[in-house]
């Protein structure tokens, strides 16, 4: 149990950090700032922004679905011990 506890406590946090700390940058949507009209170049911002703005929220999800794996395995962890007497 111990172990499954560093994993809950520890190490999926850590992996939803990771997955969460580059949303801001990925998301940014710093553009090509010129004089001038360059209708490739705006098309191309706009769909890339929209593709930026997907995988966000994919790493947002993600980012929310390992913090729901580890408060289940906390919610496993104390089933388990109160079973085996330890609370």
């Amino acid at each position: 149990m111990d172990g499954l506890e560093e994993i809950a406590n520890r190490f999926l946090p850590a992996v939803a950090e990771c997955l969460r700390h580059p949303i801001g940058v990925i998301t940014a949507h710093e553009g090509l700032e010129a004089s001038g009209h360059f209708s490739l170049a705006d098309s191309l911002q706009q769909t890339y922004a929209h593709f930026t703005d997907v995988i966000g929220g994919r790493q947002r999800i993600g980012a929310d679905r390992v913090d729901e794996t580890a408060h289940t395995l906390r919610e496993i962890i104390g089933l388990y011990r109160r079973a085996d007497g330890q609370v």
